[in-house]
C-alpha cells in the first residue's frame, strides 16, 4: 500500500448547506493489521464490526434485530 492510498479523505454535509466538516481517515487492509487497541475496542464492544458479512440475508438478519 502506497501512502497515496493509505490515507482517505472524507467530506460530511448535513442537508442543503456547505459541507460542515471534513476528517482525514487511516485506511486498513484487514482487521488484523489495524493497532491492538483498536483491535482491543472492537472485540469488546464491536464484534460485528471484525469482519465482513456472509452475504445480504446476514444483512437484514442484523438490520431486523438492531431496528429501532
Amino acid at each position: 500500500m502506497t501512502e497515496q492510498e493509505r490515507y482517505q479523505q472524507d467530506w460530511t454535509s448535513y442537508g442543503y448547506v456547505p459541507i460542515v466538516s471534513a476528517a482525514v481517515a487511516w485506511r486498513y487492509t484487514d482487521f488484523h493489521s489495524m493497532l491492538d487497541v483498536i483491535t482491543d475496542i472492537v472485540r469488546a464492544e464491536a464484534e460485528m464490526w471484525m469482519k465482513p458479512r456472509a452475504g445480504m440475508e446476514e444483512v437484514q438478519v442484523l438490520r431486523d434485530k438492531y431496528r429501532d
